[in-house]
Formats: C-alpha cells, sequence, structure tokens
C-alpha cells in the first residue's frame, strides 16, 4: 500500500535496516555460540519489528489517505485476509516441498546423476526470473503513478527486450 502511493523513502526507513539486520543478525548470533534456535528467534524478532514499523507507516498513512467512509467490520476483514494469507502460506510451503520430493522420488527411481541432469538445468530457469522480478520492482512505481494507457506504453519496451533476451536463454537451458 505505501509503494503503491509513492511513499519509497518512508518504506526505506524500515525495509534497509530489517534487511541489513536479517544479515547480519544471524552472523553475529553465530558468533555469540548459539544456535539455530537463536538464529530463528533473532530472525522472528526482526520480522516482528519491521512488521510494527511498516503498520505504523501504514496507520499514518491511510489517515492521511483515505477518504471517510464506513468500514467492514473488522473480524470480516480479518477473516478475508487471514484466508488470502492462509492459501498464501500453503503455496509458499507446498511449491519448495514438491520441488524436494521430486527431485527424492526422481533420485530414489533412477540415480544421483539423473538428479543432478534435471536439477541443474531447473536451479538455472528459477535464477533466470529474478531478471523480470527485478524490472517489475524497478517498473512498479512509474507504472503505479501512471494512467493505463501509460502504463501499457511504459511497460511495451521492458517486456519485449526481455522476451528477446530470455526466451533464447531458456532454450539454451
Amino acid at each position: 500500500v505505501l509503494e503503491a502511493h509513492q511513499r519509497f523513502a518512508r518504506v526505506l526507513w524500515v525495509k534497509l535496516p530489517a534487511s541489513i539486520a536479517s544479515l547480519a543478525l544471524p552472523v553475529l548470533v553465530t558468533m555469540w555460540g548459539l544456535g539455530l534456535p537463536a538464529i530463528a528467534t533473532a530472525l522472528l524478532l526482526v520480522r516482528g519489528i519491521a512488521c510494527i514499523g511498516y503498520g505504523v507507516l501504514l496507520r499514518g498513512e491511510l489517515h492521511d489517505l483515505a477518504p471517510q467512509q464506513a468500514q467492514p467490520p473488522l473480524a470480516q476483514t480479518a477473516r478475508r485476509i487471514l484466508a488470502m494469507g492462509g492459501w498464501m502460506g500453503v503455496s509458499a510451503i507446498a511449491g519448495p516441498l514438491m520441488a524436494c520430493m521430486e527431485r527424492l522420488l526422481l533420485g530414489g527411481l533412477l540415480s544421483p546423476g539423473a538428479v543432478a541432469m534435471y536439477a541443474a538445468p531447473q536451479e538455472a530457469l528459477a535464477r533466470i526470473l529474478v531478471i523480470p522480478a527485478a524490472v517489475g520492482n524497478a517498473l512498479f512505481p512509474a507504472c503505479s503513478a501512471s494512467s493505463a494507457r501509460a502504463a501499457d506504453r511504459l511497460l511495451t519496451a521492458p517486456l519485449l527486450t526481455m522476451a528477446l533476451l530470455l526466451v533464447p536463454a531458456c532454450g539454451l537451458v
């Protein structure tokens, strides 16, 4: 919501420290001689603090931007959000689990060499998706600030360029 309202500087004040802490805390916790539970707790704490920070920013932003209108009951809104979040959580867990299971099954039915022949191209194709994700993140601010017709014009050249570069690369893999 904050990014959709072009509040990127405010988001950065939460995102940057949270990202740095997410990378630095596991190293620091390990240097203190603590194990995986302490690392997980530290990362959970970072996520919780970031969530509170986003909430504070969002609350102020919605108060300034939202038109004064009747809001749906809190229970109804919470139920919809939790239902969507539940399905997103299931898909975030099921995807990697299915990838691991198919590799395990392939290794059991054929050989570890077959897993390597299968997993290397699969990982390469998965890594290629970083490029369109980065382009999408870079174009999001401009698209969210423009009209639908202007956004279509803005996206045409990058999408064609990505297609021209990535389709042959995917074919090589």
